[in-house]
């Protein structure tokens, strides 16, 4: 993980931590914390509620390049912001929801169980990889899907 991914992180984290706001890391920051061997993009994907929205919105004006409100498209809909600091974007995704392939709308993802890592003293919060399997797989990103599978194998060796 680059040195600007993991300042943005911890930022974040010094920001939210104090606000006891309700939050999960997702995506391949997640994946990558959670051993996967992925190289991370140049955002950092949070999820969380309506109310944990506006709270980090309120957290993050200063960054804030997309104001959240509803946004939804073929595959996913959600209430959407999004943040800049540095060279890096936060994406904040309140009541996230994905399609899947049978066609219906996945549960929120905010309501799913989630696993709390401690990283280089951060106490994140991320859900399973098996979770994170099951998302990808319904879709359909086939190569996280391979990643997060032999991760899961190697755990289980």
């Amino acid at each position: 993980m680059s040195d600007e991914l993991l300042k943005t992180l911890a930022l974040f984290y010094s920001l939210v931590e104090k606000s006891r706001v309700f939050w999960i890391l997702s995506g391949s920051v997640s994946l990558c914390l959670q051993g996967v061997d992925i190289i991370p993009s140049n955002d950092i994907d949070i999820l969380t509620d309506e109310k944990g929205s506006r709270k980090i919105d309120q957290l993050l004006h200063q960054y804030r390049t997309k104001k959240p409100e509803f946004s939804e498209t073929d595959k996913y809909r959600s209430i959407f912001g999004i943040y800049q600091i540095g060279k890096m974007q936060i994406e904040v995704m309140a009541n996230f929801q994905y399609k899947l392939l049978n066609g219906n709308w996945s549960k929120q993802n905010q309501l799913h169980k989630t696993l709390t890592l401690d990283y280089k003293g951060m106490e994140i919060p991320v859900l399973s990889l098996n979770q994170e399997l099951a998302e990808y797989t319904n879709t359909g990103k086939m190569g996280k899907v391979e990643l997060i599978k032999a991760r899961l194998a190697e755990e289980m060796s």
